[in-house]
């Protein structure tokens, strides 16, 4: 499985030839073994991708990512061969007893929050209401101390006054990274990981 994550940022040409990536700039021509990647985030709307690089990554399960106009990331590539795979195992999650399903929110929530905590503090902002928050979730979240602290975070970061509606610059550098952070964890990646992370934290 591969590990690198390729970034186009620039007009560019992109073909497949003897199983490596080969990317031609107006700098050069750069060549990547193809079994060395997980994903390509196209992060322009001037390359040109051939159709045999495009095959060599389905093939692979290498995930390319589309960026819009505005420089979002707005689609990705999924590959047939994983489908079947794919929703047996989906399948197999639905089927998770519900005690099961509640410990697992559970814990991803807390963990989101202690995870925003750490970037709070990291940036010199007082965490106490946060810490609160966290002594107060309840199995499955059921009072929803998810939102609560994302309703309390964000201002902390970026002023009282910031929304996660408005249009500015902090707003679009998160909705990137959310939408890569989405194609990291969807289709292919997706199962596998929650699978196996996941069975670890949950498992009887």
């Amino acid at each position: 499985m591969g590990w690198r994550s390729i970034i186009i940022g620039q007009h560019a040409k992109i073909t497949h030839s003897a199983h490596m990536m080969v990317v031609q700039t107006k700098d050069g021509i750069n060549e990547i073994p193809m079994d060395d990647i997980a994903k390509v985030l196209v992060e322009t709307t001037q390359a040109m991708i051939s159709s045999d690089f495009m095959s060599a990554c389905l093939q692979r399960n290498i995930k390319v990512i589309f960026v819009d106009r505005k420089y979002q990331p707005i689609g990705e590539t999924v590959g047939y061969q994983p489908v079947a795979r794919d929703y047996e195992l989906l399948e197999r999650q639905f089927l998770w007893p519900l005690e099961r399903r509640e410990q697992l929110w559970t814990r991803i929530a807390h963990a989101k929050i202690e995870s925003q905590i750490k970037v709070a503090r990291l940036n010199g902002c007082p965490v106490q209401e946060l810490e609160s928050e966290l002594e107060a979730i309840e199995v499955n979240d059921v009072s929803n101390r998810e939102a609560v602290v994302a309703r309390k975070y964000f201002p902390l970061l970026f002023g009282k006054n910031f929304s996660r509606r408005q249009e500015n610059q902090y707003n679009a550098a998160l909705d990137y990274g959310y939408a890569v952070l989405l194609a990291e964890w969807s289709p292919v990646n997706k199962i596998d990981n929650l699978n196996r992370d996941f069975f670890v934290l949950c498992h009887d």
